[in-house]
């Protein structure tokens, strides 16, 4: 009898260290049919099946996961420093137009009067020739 090389951890259905433990077990305890003359399996070893078949794209998902969630909170920070300098600059802005005013009426007191106009209605006077 030819005895089969196998690569280390692999099977043909790609189920790893299953098959082999599979084996050993199957050996030893009697198969249960079912109607349709499938072999029964309890939903542990379906799991673990599923899990053992697809384990490398289950770790790509998570691993697509971790870094979505890391750009999407570089984007939230950069916005909020974006937030934040624009609050500095708005007062930055609002205190330099403070201060020149301050600095206008100090030199030209008697400009800022009539810049600011008179607070009541006044009658103009006629300037016709």
């Amino acid at each position: 009898m030819r005895r089969e090389r196998r690569r280390r951890g692999t099977t043909e259905a790609g189920r790893g260290w299953r098959r082999s433990y599979r084996s050993v077990t199957d050996e030893r305890e009697p198969k249960l049919m079912t109607t349709s003359g499938e072999e029964s399996q309890d939903w542990k070893e379906t799991i673990a099946d599923w899990v053992g078949a697809r384990w490398q794209w289950l770790i790509g998902a998570v691993l697509l996961l971790f870094a979505f969630n890391n750009l999407a909170g570089l984007v939230v920070g950069i916005m909020g420093l974006i937030a934040f300098a624009n609050s500095i600059v708005g007062r930055v802005l609002r205190a330099r137009r403070v201060v020149q005013q301050v600095q206008q009426i100090v030199t030209n007191p008697d400009d800022s009067r009539q810049e600011a106009g008179p607070k009541r209605p006044t009658a103009r006077p006629d300037t016709r020739p």
